[in-house]
């Protein structure tokens, strides 16, 4: 995809996920003003009028409707502070939400090689954690920044209306926040993204762990994965201490500038209300307003951290969203079962070259596709149904270039059956019917009893019911595999890829499978990866790859 500016990606960003809840943010800025309102009020009622008016002159009579002002005000503060809790809660989800949709939506069409790439658990972390600090960044800061802003505008307003001089005074400490807000808002987002990324690898390091636990009981490696696991954990709880040091550092040196406004205050205000420059109730008003226009100063300055910290998460979500996409095509794919051509094919992953100027085709029927370990064979599986792309060359179905052939059209006439059976968590009912959909039950059973499937499966307490467990963890390699053909059967693609099915299964299961592909053979393509092809037939084609690589 295009390299985009950091600017084009937050404006994508907000494009994307935060207009939709657009309501919601214009509410909560809305209830932001009507705050600082509600809070600017209050040092003038109590300076102004309470000390000033009513205590040092007086006068009595004032006391009740001032005292039940400020009583109407801190109730509207509070019925304020309800919405604006209860919004930003609805706003936040509803933004992660979306943004977990979007890019969810997004890896399904993302080009193998970039997946690969990035570790199962450090997609994990990024769609979990990640995406919560780049939703804060659109709409948690957006909001504070807004609320910050007003609350700095409103009391600086009235401090200058009351004394001037006395005002700029008390902001003249102000001009240190920016170097300091700067320098460590640099360094911890740096300090953030490394946390970030070690998280990651303990969540990968975790979800692999739960997957070898058969390996780990059976080769005793307890404490070996034990200890591999600590080093991951202890990298992530290193940096995590070093973020905490670095932003506790930042807080003390904010909170010393938070204190000199206030003791210039002090020093220069108490000198003028001695003198009469001043009322008492004016210098307390100062005092009030000097915390009210420091807070937001601090929260901004707290702010940048923060932001700078939320960027390294909303980098790492933004690059799973920028990850080469996979070529859609334009054309559609007409099928007449007749052939499948490599015409000059080269491919490697990365700088391990698989194979070069590969040429060789298969017909209607059955192939087999013999080879060593390490010649390709799944590689020329992951080429036809192109999950990946050939260096040069091209690959034909029935004469056409499947590189100009759309996506959706190439993969529905193909049923790709891998070494390594993919089955859903549910029964093994929906895994046959990811097959095909909108099949019918008994559509569902008549592609189990091909594929051999329907014998076992008719004998379990629960029968089609059965729940497989994670990765199919509750059947055998061999049920796992004829459940995965059943699922082929029952798409009924022209073309079907087996890698090595029959691996897993006993000798009357796999004359099972041969002979369900025998079934099939007179109206598609059928491609059998495989060490042992005893089963060949006589007018099945072979093509052995250890003689055809160059």
């Amino acid at each position: 995809m295009e390299e985009l500016s950091r600017r084009e990606r937050y404006r994508r960003f907000f494009r994307t996920y935060v207009r939709p809840q657009l309501k919601y943010l214009i509410a909560l800025l809305l209830l932001s003003i009507i705050s600082g309102l509600f809070m600017v009020f209050i040092p003038l009622i109590m300076g102004l009028g309470l000390i000033d008016e009513a205590i040092l002159k007086g006068r009595a009579e004032l006391l009740t409707p001032l005292i039940l002002s400020l009583l109407l005000i801190f109730i509207a503060m509070s019925i304020s502070s309800y919405f604006s809790t209860y919004l930003s809660g609805k706003l936040r989800a509803r933004v992660s939400n979306d943004i977990r949709g979007g890019v969810f939506s997004s890896l399904q069409y993302k080009t193998l090689k970039n997946l690969y790439e990035v570790k199962s658990g450090d997609i994990l972390s990024r769609m979990m954690n990640d995406v919560q600090l780049s939703q804060q960044m659109f709409t948690t800061y957006l909001i504070q920044i807004f609320a910050s802003s007003i609350g700095i505008i409103l009391p600086l307003t009235i401090m200058l209306w009351l004394k001037w001089d006395l005002a700029l005074i008390c902001i003249a400490p102000t001009f240190l926040y920016l170097p300091v807000s700067l320098l460590f808002g640099r360094a911890l987002r740096t300090k953030q993204r490394t946390a970030l990324e070690n998280r990651g690898r303990v969540s990968s390091a975790l979800k692999e762990s739960v997957s070898v636990f058969p390996l780990t009981k059976t080769f005793g490696l307890e404490r070996y994965q034990q200890e591999r696991f600590g080093r991951d954990v202890d990298k992530y709880y290193r940096s995590q201490v070093d973020v905490s040091k670095t932003g506790a550092l930042y807080t003390a040196v904010v909170s010393i500038t938070m204190f000199l406004p206030l003791f210039l205050l002090l020093f220069m205000g108490g000198r003028m209300a001695i003198d009469h420059a001043i009322t008492v109730g004016i210098l307390f008003t100062f005092f009030t307003y000097t915390i009210q226009f420091y807070g937001p100063v601090t929260t901004l300055a707290g702010l940048w951290t923060s932001l700078k910290m939320a960027e390294a998460g909303f980098d790492r979500v933004t690059s799973l969203l920028e990850m080469e996409e996979e070529e859609m095509g334009e054309k559609e794919l007409i099928v007449k079962r007749e052939k499948i051509d490599f015409e000059g094919v080269s491919f490697s992953y990365g700088s391990h070259d698989i194979f070069g100027g590969l040429t060789l085709s298969f017909t209607r029927g059955v192939n087999f596709l013999i080879g060593d370990n390490g010649t390709g064979k799944t590689s020329v599986f992951n080429l036809i149904a192109k999950l990946y792309k050939p260096d040069r060359g091209t690959v034909k179905i029935d004469g056409q270039d499947i590189s100009q052939v759309k996506l959706t059209s190439l993969r529905k006439n193909i049923s790709f059956l891998s070494q390594d059976v993919q089955l859903l968590d549910t029964s093994i009912y929906e895994n046959i019917l990811l097959g095909n959909l909108e099949a019918s039950e008994e559509e569902v059973i008549e592609a189990a009893r091909l594929a051999g499937a329907h014998g076992f499966v008719s004998k379990l307490p629960n029968g089609y019911s059965t729940n497989v467990g994670e990765e199919g963890l509750k059947l055998s390699g061999g049920e796992k595999q004829k459940i995965a053909l059943a699922r082929a059967v029952l798409k009924g693609a022209p073309i079907m890829l087996l890698d090595e099915v029959t691996s897993s299964v006993d000798k009357e299961s796999r004359k099972s499978i041969y002979s369900t592909l025998r079934e099939l053979e007179r109206d598609r393509i059928i491609i059998v990866a495989t060490h042992d092809y005893s089963e060949m037939g006589e007018g099945d084609r072979l093509m052995d790859l250890n003689k055809l690589r160059k």
